[in-house]
């Protein structure tokens, strides 16, 4: 086999391997009780409880554990209040006729599928082959993020693909239903992840995405309201006060994670976490003013929101950081693109994306399920933070050697 034919298959190969390999690690850690108590088993149990009582009984959590109880044994203890948007529970009543474990099953291996298509769509709305793609998503796709996903049965993976197939519209000059699918991907499983998307759309005056994000929130809040009715509706929004709770705020991995892993007073917790998350509001703004006057290209500019979107959710875990994955594909694309004509440089271009995908994946690692309320505190905002700055970095560098780009 000649190098470039060698050169070009590899990549894929390696993403084959790394998915198989994250595929042996999540049926090596389950049990048979695991998916009972997974975070899927609280929708499971929202769609039975749908089924047999009706949706204006969703988030009545007495009931909720009642219904729980009758699918684990009754040495087994769990409380998992069932916190996403009605809808979540609606289209999970066809798997609920399945036995729990094999629902499990079949919906965590849909949510890894959907992320490794939209990491894919990210990368090909950077103009990279169907090959080169594929080959990103799945190497994006086997990370620490993704594992947790599986293991616990997130719907992360559905976010993912809709945001990926957003920047592909985007890219594709369509920024009014880009914004609606974003925004219809957020809001229906985890409309606290929007918020710096949401910030970035207005500081660049992007109103055709920005008036597609309105009426793609209005119209699933319609579709809402006509589904699983007023009641029920409603009833999600009693749910944030607990969400934020739960678990403590020192285990997540945004700004308020950060500052609580280190703050422990209710005033002086309040105070730094709303300094910093206004902090981050600001960066977010001269992002979306740089992407506007042409000084960030699309993946960078969508990168930075959606990473800002996860620094200011008051409840993020690391399984959230899949949806970064479409961007960070476009991205990585983007910076190939830009070393090409230099002898090596697709080479060693690499080197630094791989670098630092490890110790991201190892950061991850230490942050996940860490409730160690001391320093150095959750490293994953950090590692955020840094990750925005360096990406914008690598625009200036670009912009410094191509003016005209």
């Amino acid at each position: 086999m000649h190098r470039p034919t060698l050169r070009t298959w590899l990549p894929l190969l390696a993403g084959c391997i790394a998915i198989a390999l994250l595929l042996a690690e999540w049926q090596h850690v389950i049990t048979p009780l695991h998916a009972r108590g997974s975070d899927f088993s609280a929708t499971y149990v929202a769609a039975h409880v749908w089924t047999r009582f009706g949706p204006s009984r969703l988030y009545d959590e007495a009931l909720e554990h009642a219904v729980h109880a009758t699918f684990v044994p009754s040495t087994a203890h769990f409380t998992l209040p069932f916190l996403t948007p009605p809808l979540t529970a609606f289209i999970t009543i066809p798997l609920s006729r399945m036995p729990l474990p094999a629902a499990y099953l079949v919906f965590s291996c849909c949510q890894l599928l959907l992320t490794i298509a939209g990491t894919a769509l990210g990368a090909r709305a950077l103009g990279a082959s169907c090959r080169t793609a594929l080959a990103l998503g799945l190497l994006l796709g086997a990370s620490i993020p993704s594992l947790l996903l599986v293991l616990l049965g997130q719907w992360d993976g559905l976010i993912a693909c809709l945001m990926g197939t957003a920047l592909f519209l985007w890219s594709r000059k369509m920024p009014f239903l880009a914004g609606a699918l974003c925004a219809i991907g957020l809001a229906f499983a985890k409309p606290q992840l929007g918020l710096g998307i949401a910030v970035l759309l207005i500081a660049s005056r992007q109103w055709r995405a920005t008036l597609g994000a309105a009426a793609g929130g209005l119209l699933l809040a319609g579709a809402t309201v006509a589904i699983a009715g007023l009641h029920a509706s409603l009833g999600f929004f009693s749910t944030w006060s607990l969400a934020v709770h739960s678990p403590s705020p020192q285990t997540t991995v945004g700004i308020l994670g950060f500052v609580a892993s280190w703050i422990h007073a209710g005033g002086a917790l309040v105070a730094a976490t709303l300094v910093l998350d206004l902090a981050c509001c600001a960066f977010l703004v001269g992002t979306g003013i740089a992407y506007s006057r042409g000084r960030l290209s699309l993946a960078e500019a969508f990168l930075i929101g959606t990473a800002g979107s996860l620094l200011l959710a008051p409840h993020v875990l690391v399984y959230d950081l899949v949806i970064c994955l479409p961007a960070l594909a476009g991205l990585v694309v983007l910076q190939l693109q830009r070393e090409e004509g230099r002898s090596g440089a697709i080479t060693t271009a690499w080197l630094p994306w791989i670098a630092a995908w490890v110790g991201l994946n190892m950061i991850a690692l230490i942050d996940a399920g860490n409730s160690a309320p001391a320093p150095p505190g959750r490293l994953l905002p950090l590692a955020l933070t840094l990750g925005c700055f360096g990406v914008w970095c690598m625009a200036e560098r670009a912009q410094e050697k191509n003016p005209a780009r």
